[in-house]
């Protein structure tokens, strides 16, 4: 590989060096999340390999940590790396923010206002659970002031907190069920159907050195429920649902095409940003026209795209947001592809088995990606992610090859779909429209609530749930979308359901 050598491709970003931790101890004093993050870190920076040496950076940016709240993240971390960077960021909450920071790094470097950054996220979950199961609680350092609790209005309708959609994974099982009765699939048929693509991404998690869980399982081992795989909510058995007990970092060190050259970073430790985009479906599940797609997704996956001058088919490598099956369908379908591609849903073993630290996933996803593409004969991937509810959605394209148009033209950044809003409604009386629904079961693996939305006689929607058995029994077992339900009061301010 040759490096560019016009004006406009000397501000081409690359993924320069990358580093990632895992670690299964839970002692607090060596899995501080600080601890990992340094060390993350460090090695991204050795892995540049730069002949100069990295002793400075133009920013330094942390995915918020669940694990422990600092004073001051990123500044605590430049410390510890004894680096001054002129710029510094802590996300928020979400599984998009590494590829938010990412993004917002690649837009500046383009644009000529840096030159070199560093990208960190890492969680000491595994340790916190431990510790909290003992009746303990960790005292690491730097603790930021009590803050008020967080507000979930940005992420969740009062209403639905109401009718009982967290767990989170109650809301990707319901859209779940939208698709499955908008493509008319058999309920059988569409629960065992990712089971093959599960067991392909326990492969890669097995050969994967920073994985969790790096253990190979069979299709048929993912889908038999056990005390040991459970099923929280049908059809999802926990083998399909995302790991966030886990100790983790990963860290990436992202530079110009010209500070790469500076820095004498070899060019075959280079994987060039090709393309990036994000975009917002509305937040409130029940607000978006069409339950069983997402526009946003779409949209984003096809600027990013465009961006990197490159189309699906052209494309060797994917790690694909993987928290629960619904978001691997749906990343899919926006991108037009089947969930049994045989070029794969993951570099990294995917949330199940590679892990999920809180919003860092993708972090992991794409030093893997990097480390793949690295050597190749030009290869390229794709990365995606998303927050909240399925509701906001990102999208990052690398190749070992850089673009050949001007950088600038790259980018994208977040812009609301221009879907119709469907009003939510508090109260809903009578006669409705099921649409979509999800079956939550109890520890021992019985019914125990239905959570739904429902389209009611004006064309607005509500939510409902019910605990009825011969009606758990019927929507466990039978297609309940598109069946006249029945809307009653209940406690709590909740619309109860009736078939």
């Amino acid at each position: 590989m040759t490096s560019l050598s016009n004006s406009l491709s000397a501000r081409a970003p690359c993924v320069i060096g990358v580093g990632q931790v895992v670690s299964h101890a839970s002692d607090p004093e060596v899995t501080e999340p600080l601890e990992l993050w340094a060390q993350a870190c460090s090695l991204a920076l050795a892995d540049t390999r730069s002949g100069r040496g990295v002793r400075t950076t133009d920013s330094l940016s942390v995915v918020r940590c669940d694990s422990w709240s600092y004073d001051k993240p990123a500044h605590r971390l430049a410390e510890r790396l004894k680096l001054s960077p002129a710029h510094v960021a802590y996300s928020e909450l979400g599984g998009q923010q590494p590829q938010v920071l990412l993004h917002t790094l690649c837009d500046a470097i383009v644009a000529g206002r840096m030159d070199l950054g560093v990208i960190v996220s890492g969680e000491a979950l595994r340790t916190l659970d431990v510790m909290t199961r003992a009746g303990e609680r960790p005292r690491w350092g730097n603790p930021a002031p009590m803050t008020a609790p967080m507000n979930l209005d940005a992420f969740f309708h009062q209403s639905e907190l109401r009718h009982g959609m967290l767990p989170i994974m109650r809301s990707f099982a319901l859209r779940d069920s939208a698709r499955r009765a908008h493509l008319g699939s058999d309920g059988e048929d569409y629960a065992r159907e990712p089971a093959p693509t599960y067991a392909g991404m326990s492969d890669v998690a097995s050969t994967n050195p920073y994985a969790w869980h790096p253990v190979a399982r069979s299709a048929e081992e993912i889908m038999e429920v056990s005390a040991a795989n459970r099923m929280p909510v049908r059809p999802y058995p926990k083998l399909m649902m995302a790991s966030p007990k886990v100790n983790q970092a990963a860290a990436l060190v992202v530079a110009s095409e010209a500070r790469a050259n500076d820095l004498g970073v070899p060019t075959e430790r280079r994987v060039y940003l090709r393309g990036w985009s994000s975009a917002n479906d509305y937040p409130y599940v029940a607000e978006n026209e069409d339950l069983w797609r997402s526009r946003a997704m779409k949209d984003a996956a096809r600027r990013a795209l465009m961006g990197a001058g490159l189309g699906v088919d052209d494309l060797a490598s994917f790690d694909l947001y993987s928290c629960f099956p619904s978001s691997l369908r749906f990343a899919c379908d926006a991108l037009g592809r089947r969930l049994d591609d045989s070029r794969g849903v993951t570099v990294t073993g995917g949330m199940p088995y590679a892990g999920a630290p809180g919003s860092g996933y993708v972090t992991m996803a794409l030093a893997s990606m990097t480390e793949a593409l690295r050597g190749s004969d030009g290869a390229s991937g794709l990365v995606s992610g998303l927050s909240a509810q399925m509701a906001t959605h990102a999208f990052t394209v690398l190749s070992a090859r850089p673009g050949a148009g001007d950088p600038k033209a790259f980018g994208g950044s977040p812009r609301r779909t221009d879907e119709r809003r469907t009003p939510i409604r508090e109260e809903g009386r009578g006669v409705a429209l099921l649409e979509a629904y999800a079956v939550a079961c109890d520890y021992a693996g019985d019914n125990d609530i239905a959570v739904a939305i429902c389209r009611l006689p004006d064309e607005s929607r509500c939510y409902a749930q019910t605990r009825d058995a011969d009606a758990l029994q019927f929507l466990s077992s039978a297609e309940g979308v598109g069946r006249r339900v029945e809307l009653t009061s209940g406690e709590g301010g909740t619309n109860q359901l009736a078939l």
